[in-house]
């Protein structure tokens, strides 16, 4: 069985998939679920080139064809980075790895990431935040690829992504946020019986609602926090 990758996005329910559906599905079919043997070469992959020595490590492991990897920031939360994360994917997993994408309605997963970012406290108004391409290029000169301090709604673009990973990967299998509990886009990719998928089902249905966004209320009182500390 290839290895299976599950890229992001994040908002979308990725938590828990990863606290207790991914760990427990890797349990019941052999998989090294986030292997702690490969995952430093993952992160480091995100912020740097990894060298020949470490890409040949990561290689060792990933041969073993026997890893279930979920790392939402491995598709990048930039969408102006979609390609880049995806060529790097390419180079650390090979063609042969079966990715997962997960996604959610536009509108919703943008509302949801900018109230995430106002959570961990980049407080920045929504007019200052989502800037124009045009905007955008200039903005990104002064910031990091892995930091969202400025967003364009333009580089959001689903079958751009999907695209991308189907002219570099053996298999992608993408899934509506929506669509998610009922793990059907397993189907073709691990042999789960009724039973099996059933009872993953409902764990993932019942299980307690992870890193949830900031809500209106809590939004509107760190704006008001924000502005009277500014005064």
């Amino acid at each position: 069985m290839p290895n299976i990758i599950h890229v992001g996005l994040g908002k979308t329910a990725t938590t828990s998939l990863q606290k207790y559906v991914f760990p427990l599905l890797a349990q019941k079919k052999g998989f090294i679920y986030n292997n702690p043997a490969l995952m430093p070469f993952i992160q480091k992959s995100k912020s740097i080139e990894l060298s020949y020595e470490d890409l040949k490590s990561a290689k060792t492991i990933l041969n073993t064809n026997n890893n279930l990897i979920s790392y939402e920031a491995l598709a990048s939360w930039d969408p102006a980075y979609f390609e880049i994360a995806a060529n790097k994917n390419l180079k650390l997993f090979g063609e042969e790895a079966i990715i997962l994408i997960t996604l959610r309605e536009a509108k919703s997963y943008i509302t949801s990431l900018y109230q995430q970012i106002i959570h961990q406290g980049n407080v920045i108004a929504p007019q200052y935040f989502f800037i124009s391409k045009e905007q955008y290029k200039l903005a990104k000169q002064m910031s990091s690829m892995n930091k969202i301090d400025y967003y364009c709604c333009d580089y959001l673009d689903y079958s751009y992504l999907y695209n991308l990973y189907k002219d570099r990967f053996y298999m992608v299998q993408c899934v509506d946020m929506q669509n998610i509990s009922s793990l059907r886009f397993l189907e073709g990719i691990i042999d789960l019986s009724d039973d099996e998928k059933k009872d993953l089902s409902n764990i993932f249905i019942n299980a307690p609602q992870e890193n949830k966004s900031y809500s209106d209320l809590a939004m509107r009182l760190t704006f008001a926090r924000e502005n009277l500390l500014n005064k």
